[in-house]
């Protein structure tokens, strides 16, 4: 039978689906590129663009980020929507200063060979965007992500002066600490009621150029309850002094302060030298950090130690960078430097002339490879000749395994030289500084101090909080609460309990009390000291921690396989690693059962459907019983002042009693 004629069925929506995501976006545009494809006409202007954004777009997948769209002269990627790290926000930022840089030496190349110029703009904004696939697996559906924090960062990109990089105060707060910056004032955004301050990075700081801001700023964090991990490393240094090298291993969760701790050691023996008349010759200290996104890039971590010594900046052209270089091997060696001084240019990818370049030419991998090790040794043992010397491995957890090789073959000098190795880093066993932990304690047990940094005391976390809040702003028995909500409205409520164990361990870390888990849109949480908001609590953690305190959490809460009772099964998560934390769980389970597996397993320390806090079993005892069927609250949170005031747990909605 021949189908039935007639007009065309409308084509189904496109369906959304996706959850929120806390990301930084970055986009990226070519000033009057319209103008540029009239000058040099299309074909040219096609090549031109296809360069630009295949130079922007390998610069932001080596600091991690993802490409989201192309769209002919920029692009826009995210930094966190798909794969999040603690350091998005600096990643992007540096990604944006890396890609500028980039641009502007393509652009010298093709001012010479087009007559043009090439200018371009960068936006980066940080904030909370939909990670979605518009279409839902359709022959038309795609996946990006998509938000205000997206519309915010095209603002910035327009409002970018040529050839420059402009980012939200969103972003600057999360990485004001990391760079150099330029504030320019406030600017009206459509759609935003209030304008927007900007900033403009000028240039990535040190690590020591950071903490020498927090003094600037009064930001300092006090040093409390690691007098014994001091005079470890102080006895090591005391050593060097005398001639005796060694190796300080510092291991801690993220957040504990082992770079503050070497901080405070370094300041306090850059004072006792500028004090005492007959201190000798002052320590060298040298410096390098691992860095996540650096990974795949061998020997990253001793490539940061020499361009510390070079004192390199990221804006010096490579000539000027090879200049450093031979002027300072000539410092250090004389006139053997040449033996050295290739090998070293090469291992920092800096250009040799014909004189010496000849000199790698003929070296095959394996070759080159001992070369670099030679060298880089030799530099070594050349600084200490000089005088006693500090090398700081920050981060090490992130180095890559040629780093870490090097290492070892360099760790021999403490027994020779004057040289104290610090390596830092976190306890994790499934990164390569574990396994070369045990090499240090086995191989050098004469030379080895092992500092490990636990969490604080109950008396020093007040301590702490009093120095950095005021004493006595809070009462001492103020409870610390995180709330942390389970998604009831997403396809996979729950928590990852692959994060969920070492997040509430770092919870306890911090000196939090309690964790209450309840329903509720998805990362709609908050923590409370007593009735303080979030932004209160994080304004009590040192400065580097404020923002890292909102991506923990976000990170325990996310799309999990939990389909019914997922209150019931994050409890099984939590409950089973949450130590001295008490756990309060507030709904999201489907009937007595479920609150009966709860306690007979002591998952939680506290039920109830609803707010306030009803001690169980009473509460299943009401339901069983009939005599209950829900629990009416208003959030009064009179439960919890009446728990601080010492009285029995109960409803105190109607007012407390006197």
């Amino acid at each position: 039978m021949p189908p039935t004629c007639g007009p065309p069925s409308p084509p189904a929506p496109l369906s959304l689906t996706g959850e929120r995501r806390f990301a930084t976006v970055l986009i990226a545009d070519v000033k009057s590129s319209t103008l540029l494809a009239e000058k040099i006409g299309t074909e040219a202007w096609v090549e031109v663009m296809n360069k630009v954004l295949q130079v922007c777009a390998a610069e932001i997948q080596r600091f991690g980020g993802e490409v989201d769209q192309f769209r002919g002269d920029g692009l826009i990627a995210f930094f966190g929507a798909r794969a999040a790290h603690e350091d998005d926000p600096e990643r992007a930022v540096l990604a944006a200063m890396t890609m500028q840089n980039a641009v502007h030496r393509l652009a010298h190349e093709l001012g010479e060979t087009l007559g043009i110029h090439l200018l371009l703009r960068v936006g980066v904004n940080t904030g909370e965007v939909i990670a979605a696939n518009i279409g839902n697996g359709s022959p038309h559906s795609e996946d990006t992500a998509m938000g205000g924090a997206v519309a915010l960062a095209a603002r910035m990109e327009s409002a970018a002066e040529p050839g420059t990089v402009l980012v939200s105060e969103n972003t600057y707060r999360l990485t004001a600490l990391q760079f150099k910056w330029e504030p320019l004032g406030e600017i009206s955004v459509t759609g935003v009621s209030h304008p927007v301050a900007v900033y403009r990075p000028l240039a990535p700081l040190s690590e020591a150029e950071q903490h020498h801001r927090l003094q600037e700023y009064g930001l300092s964090i006090p040093l409390i309850g690691r007098d014994q991990e001091f005079s470890a490393i102080q006895k090591a240094i005391l050593q060097l002094r005398d001639g005796v090298g060694g190796i300080v291993m510092v291991n801690g969760a993220a957040g504990l302060g082992k770079s503050r701790l070497i901080a405070e050691v370094e300041q306090s023996v850059q004072r006792e030298e500028a004090l005492a008349a007959d201190a000798g010759t002052p320590i060298t200290w040298l410096r390098g950090r691992a860095r996540s996104y650096d990974q795949s890039l061998p020997h990253s971590m001793w490539i940061d130690v020499l361009r510390g010594w070079l004192g390199l900046r990221e804006w010096e052209s490579k000539e000027q960078e090879l200049a450093r270089l031979q002027h300072k091997c000539q410092e250090l060696w004389g006139d053997e430097y040449e033996g050295y001084y290739p090998y070293l240019a090469k291992f920092l990818s800096l250009p040799l002339d014909k004189s010496f370049s000849s000199w790698i030419e003929h070296l095959e991998a394996e070759g080159l490879h001992q070369q670099f090790f030679l060298a880089v040794k030799s530099w070594v043992e050349a600084v200490a000749k000089r005088g006693p010397v500090v090398i700081i491995f920050a981060e090490a957890h992130w180095a890559d395994d040629a780093s870490l090789e090097m290492l070892k073959h360099c760790l021999p000098l403490s027994d020779t030289e004057q040289v104290l190795w610090m390596v830092i880093f976190r306890p994790d066993p499934s990164a390569p500084t574990w396994a070369f932990n045990h090499y240090v304690e086995t191989e050098f047990p004469h030379r080895i101090t092992a500092v490990e940094l636990s969490g604080l005391s109950e008396s020093d976390s007040c301590e702490l909080l009093g120095r950095l809040i005021g004493a006595e702003v809070l009462p001492d028995e103020m409870p610390i609460l995180v709330k942390l909500n389970t998604n009831d409205y997403m396809p996979k409520p729950g928590v990852d309990p692959n994060l969920t164990a070492k997040n509430v361990r770092w919870l306890a870390n911090l000196g939090v009390d309690g964790v209450e888990l309840s329903c509720g849109t998805s990362y709609s949480f908050h923590s409370i000291r007593g009735r303080i908001p979030i932004n209160e609590f994080a304004g009590m953690m040192p400065w580097w921690m404020r923002p890292l305190v909102k991506f923990q959490l976000k990170r325990m809460v996310s799309n999990c396989a939990y389909q019914e009772a997922y209150n019931l099964d994050a409890a099984k998560v939590i409950g089973a690693e949450r130590g001295d934390l008490r756990l309060f769980l507030v709904g999201g389970m489907r009937g007595v059962a479920h609150m009966e597996e709860v306690l007979e397993q002591g998952y939680a320390d506290y039920i109830s459907m609803s707010r306030p806090f009803i001690r169980e079993p009473f509460l299943v005892k009401r339901f069983k019983e009939g005599k209950q069927n829900e629990v009416a609250c208003i959030s009064c949170n009179n439960c919890m002042v009446g728990l601080m005031k010492g009285l029995p747990l109960r409803c105190y909605v109607d007012g407390l009693p006197g």
